[in-house]
């Protein structure tokens, strides 16, 4: 311990970082409130389990390797402990905002911010426009068609077998997509998905915080490899 005369001297040189020490042991005691988002909650008393696509819940049923039907009360109680349905103040099973975006039949109808907006910009064309509206669930599906669709292809017929080769590798611009849809704030209200296609270039925008890119040049030479 430093002399009772030099106390006063260090205690005001280092006020600031007191203080900051004296907070950070305080939130280290006390326990800090935890908030839900919007989407872990029931959005409208107006939304029930009819409003799920029964699609998006088969897909998921398949791919999950789940042993219900959609419509099973086992289903639902799976969800349940998903947190993806909760129960309402009469004790009926409801989505919560996540389910709906996950598999609701409309989900920009209560989140308008839930649409992928994808343009093709040639030169000499009027820009293609397309929404998608659809679940969660079904987007990779249905982007990665119309992927197949605009995007230039050269049919080959090496080794005995007719395939298609994308100028640039579908599966690579799938995973970029998928990204910005899985990794996307849907807090931030009206805020959308972008995928632009030009001649030189595709561009992906997805609302929030940023995720590690992958460089233009690397997504070329695996087209090559």
């Amino acid at each position: 311990m430093f002399d009772e005369e030099y106390q006063d001297d260090i205690r005001a040189a280092n006020k600031e970082f007191l203080a900051s020490a004296i907070k950070r042991s305080e939130d280290a005691v006390m326990p800090k409130q935890i908030l839900l988002s919007p989407l872990e909650k029931t959005p409208s008393s107006n939304v029930d389990i009819s409003h799920l696509s029964r699609e998006s819940l088969e897909l998921y049923i398949t791919k999950a390797g789940l042993p219900y039907t959609y419509d099973a009360a086992d289903f639902h109680n799976f969800l349940q402990r998903q947190e993806l349905l909760v129960k309402d103040g009469a004790g009926k099973l409801v989505p919560t905002g996540l389910c709906l975006l996950l598999f609701g039949e409309n989900p920009r109808l209560t989140y308008p911010q839930a649409v992928v907006k994808a343009e093709i910009r040639h030169k000499n064309t009027d820009p293609g426009i397309k929404d998608f509206n659809d679940p969660l669930v079904l987007l990779p599906e249905k982007i990665e068609h119309w992927l197949k669709e605009v995007i230039p292809s050269i049919i080959s017929r090496e080794h005995f077998a007719r395939t298609e080769n994308y100028e640039y590798p579908i599966p690579v611009l799938r995973e970029a997509i998928v990204n910005a849809i899985v990794h996307r704030d849907y807090d931030i209200e009206q805020a959308k998905v972008y995928i632009i296609i030009e001649e030189d270039a595709i561009t992906v925008k997805s609302p929030g915080a940023p995720v590690k890119p992958i460089k233009w040049g690397s997504w070329k030479k695996e087209a090559l490899e």
